[in-house]
C-alpha cells in the first residue's frame, strides 16, 4: 500500500483515478478471457473490482461525513491499487503525486 497523505483530494480526482483502475481492470479482463478458462479470470476482476470499487465508497463517504483521516486512508488505498499501473501512458500520475500517493 503507498504511502498516506495529508492531502486529501477532491472527489473528481478520486473518481478519475478510480475510472483509471476500473479501465485497466477491463482490460486485464479482455486480455485473458479469450486465452484463459473464464472463470478464473472473472473472479479476479471481481475481487479487484470489488476492492477499487470499496476504496473509493469509502473515499466519498468519509468525506461526506468531513473524516479526513478515513478520507486519506481511501485514498491511499485506491492510489496503491492504481500503482500497478504506473508504466501505463493514461497513468493519472499527476493526480497521484500532487496529493501525495505514490512514487510518481
Amino acid at each position: 500500500m503507498s504511502a498516506v497523505s495529508a492531502v486529501v483530494p477532491s472527489e473528481a480526482w478520486v473518481r478519475a483515478v478510480y475510472e483509471f483502475v476500473d479501465a485497466r481492470l477491463d482490460e486485464e479482463l479482455r486480455a485473458e478471457y479469450p486465452t484463459a478458462d473464464s472463470e478464473p479470470a472473472v473472479d479476479v476482476y471481481r475481487v479487484r473490482l470489488g476492492e477499487a470499487q470499496a476504496a473509493y465508497r469509502g473515499f466519498v463517504e468519509a468525506v461526506h461525513r468531513s473524516d479526513q483521516d478515513a478520507a486519506r486512508l481511501a485514498w491511499g488505498e485506491l492510489g496503491g491499487i492504481a500503482e500497478r499501473w504506473q508504466a501505463h501512458p493514461d497513468f493519472p500520475g499527476p493526480f497521484l503525486a500532487e496529493a501525495g500517493v505514490g512514487g510518481r
